[in-house]
């Protein structure tokens, strides 16, 4: 699911606040996925953190991109 199907099915797609739930999911997203980097994990040959922030539709930064 990505960041709009989360908030359908929470029921929060019409919130006068969403700047400010958008910007709280991506930073969860965020820290989730430079916590997989920090911890060098992989999943089916890649690294966890480029997908946690593909599957929510997050960009990917060059500095996302483990060196290894």
């Amino acid at each position: 699911m990505d960041l709009q199907e989360l908030k359908l099915k929470a029921g929060i797609q019409d919130n006068p606040d969403q700047e400010g739930l958008d910007l709280f999911a991506q930073l969860i997203i965020q820290e989730s996925a430079d916590l997989a980097y920090s911890y060098n994990i992989f999943g089916k040959g890649r690294p966890w953190n480029l997908i946690i922030k593909e599957h929510f539709g997050l960009a990917i930064a060059d500095t996302d991109i483990p060196p290894y």
